[in-house]
């Protein structure tokens, strides 16, 4: 789980780095970002303490709290629109949009849940798919700006 969080956190500053050289911000791509991201370090910051007891006072709480802000997440990012047919950064935007949302259904559906075979599956097909946009992001950043 750290390793998805962690690659997840590393998308993001990844992605927030590239566009701050961007003439034309999308503000809400931006927004959600930092909300992901800070969701992502809420749930390793959550695993660290809790994780191994959650037993432990307040992590159950924590846990609840940590769940709806990810349910509202989601809700928020479904809702995000680029535009179609654009560069390769508009179309990126909405690919690592799509991927945060995954990350946030996983956070909420897999945390804890070592055992269960569609959480380990989507775990690898996350991670996969962080790579994947990494090294698309750092090709679009090479070629044009963010």
């Amino acid at each position: 789980m750290k390793k998805l969080i962690v690659g997840a956190l590393l998308l993001c500053s990844t992605a927030l780095f590239a566009l701050s050289a961007e003439q034309e911000y999308d503000a809400r791509f931006g927004a959600l970002l930092v909300w992901a991201t800070n969701l992502n370090a809420s749930a390793l910051n959550w695993n660290a303490d809790c994780a191994s007891d959650q037993t432990k006072e307040g992590c159950a709480e924590w846990h609840a709290v940590l769940t709806e802000q990810f349910v509202m997440f989601i809700e928020a990012a479904k809702s995000y629109k680029n535009e179609e047919g654009g560069d390769c950064a508009v179309n990126l935007r909405g690919r690592i949009v799509k991927h945060e949302v995954r990350v946030a259904a996983w956070n909420v559906n897999c945390v804890n849940k070592p055992s269960n075979e569609a959480c380990t599956t989507e775990t690898t097909a996350l991670a996969t798919e962080v790579d994947v946009l990494q090294k698309e992001l750092a090709k679009c950043a090479a070629t044009e700006k963010l």
